[in-house]
């Protein structure tokens, strides 16, 4: 079963939990359409924490700038910070 749209004769649109294969149906009377997909989001499950997301975005500078990536802050600084346990 999926939550499906259906648009009706005059534009008007409904939602019905439908199996993935119906085309039409019929409410009080009136024929209604599958509505086409307009945009599916897949999400994952896994919340990514803040040092994956940190590495990624170095990771990305890097492929984007090559040797012309520069960042910040020493090496010896960024191993700090992620050293250092968060305060409560």
């Amino acid at each position: 079963m999926a939550l499906i749209e259906f648009v009706g004769p005059s534009g008007e649109r409904v939602e019905r939990l439908t199996s993935h294969d119906t085309r039409t149906i019929e409410v009080r009377g009136r024929l209604y359409h599958r509505a086409p997909v307009q945009s599916f989001a897949v999400r994952t499950l896994r919340d990514v924490d803040q040092q994956d997301r940190v590495l990624a975005g170095y990771y990305r500078e890097e492929c984007q700038k090559g040797s012309r990536f520069r960042s910040k802050f020493s090496k010896a600084q960024i191993k700090r910070i992620w050293e250092t346990p968060l305060e409560d």
